[in-house]
């Protein structure tokens, strides 16, 4: 029985992000197209590393990922990085812009049973996560 997990350190412009992440190729998957992408996806990211603590140095969030991976019984993939120029800012607003294209796209593939609904449903709601994050963030730049 595989795991398919990683701790995977997101390395972005200005700080690092740690996550225990379960099927991190789900990264290179966009609702947009068939395929997988050639990078990361921004929604995808956002959705596995909103909630996670922005961290300052690599040492440090080294550290943060070695104690994550001591925590579990098993780690099939080991700590692994994925890198992306662009701010944890920028990758939100990118977000936004991928998961409203997602929304619209959708429809497209037929699904049945109720199925387009539910996953329209969670990318609405991670949309408002990233509207609510900018907002702190705003509401945080103009104190």
């Amino acid at each position: 029985m595989s795991a398919d997990n990683t701790i995977l350190i997101l390395d972005t412009r200005g700080e690092y992000r740690v996550e225990h992440i379960q099927g991190v190729d789900n990264l290179w998957f966009s609702w947009r197209s068939k395929f997988p992408t050639t990078e990361p996806t921004c929604a995808r990211v956002l959705e596995y590393f909103m909630s996670s603590t922005p961290i300052s140095s690599a040492s440090d969030v080294l550290l943060k990922a070695q104690s994550l991976y001591d925590d579990l019984e098993y780690v099939e993939y080991g700590i692994q990085t994925v890198s992306i120029n662009k701010t944890f800012r920028e990758i939100v607003d990118y977000a936004i812009v991928e998961l409203r294209e997602e929304i619209r796209k959708i429809p497209s593939y037929g699904f049945s049973n109720g199925k387009e609904s539910d996953i329209i449903k969670e990318l609405k709601n991670t949309i408002y996560k990233a509207q609510e994050y900018l907002d702190t963030k705003n509401n945080k730049e103009e104190a």
